[in-house]
Order: structure tokens, then C-alpha cells, then sequence
């Protein structure tokens, strides 16, 4: 895992252990460094505006924009989604994102 310097990762060695995988950290002001992570903070920055209390949103709403982040499509892994390629990869079982209720969402 690729991250940023970020205050939330202050206690990585735990991380490290509960996911069973290094973090490695970008260099401070090297962006390019971590495009995924770049990426994907402009997409949710779709839905949780920048210096916003994230307190200010509702689970639920947190929870469709957790599951429109893992169901889309990535050009990464081939036009699967994050969801598709876990199931894949830890439980063998072939599923289709589109097949289990798209999240919508509203903002």
C-alpha cells in the first residue's frame, strides 16, 4: 500500500499487520508518486467536498459512496471493478458489478 504523509496513518505498523501488506510512504510534495491516491481523492471529492467535516454526512451516505467507488470500472484491472476483483481473487466467484444494484447516490 502507497500512501501519502498523512496524520490518519500515524499508526501504519498496525495497519501493516492487519492487512498483511508494507505501506510504503511518498515523498513529501511528490504527487506523482501516488497517482492512484491523487485519482481517487478527486473522485470523492465528487461527493465529500474538500475541508468538509466528514461528521457531517450520514453512514448511509458514506456507505453509496464507498460502494460506487468499488463498483465502477477501472482501467487497471482490465474494465473490472475493485469489487470484482476481490471476489475474484479471494473467493473464486465470478460476479458482475452492473448485476448487483449499481449504488445510486444524490448530493
Amino acid at each position: 500500500m502507497t500512501t501519502d504523509n498523512d496524520i490518519a496513518f500515524g499508526d501504519w505498523r498496525t495497519l501493516e499487520l492487519m492487512i498483511g501488506a508494507p505501506i510504503y510512504f511518498c515523498h513529501p510534495y511528490h504527487s506523482w508518486e501516488k497517482g492512484l491516491v491523487e485519482n481517487t481523492n478527486r473522485w470523492l471529492r465528487e461527493f465529500i467536498k474538500k475541508k468538509t467535516d466528514i461528521a457531517e454526512y450520514s453512514d448511509e451516505f458514506i456507505a453509496e459512496v464507498e460502494s460506487w467507488m468499488n463498483h465502477g470500472p477501472r482501467l487497471c484491472l482490465q474494465g473490472l471493478s475493485a469489487y470484482e476483483m476481490m471476489m475474484q481473487k479471494e473467493k473464486n466467484i465470478f460476479v458482475s458489478s452492473l448485476s448487483i444494484n449499481f449504488p445510486t447516490y444524490s448530493y
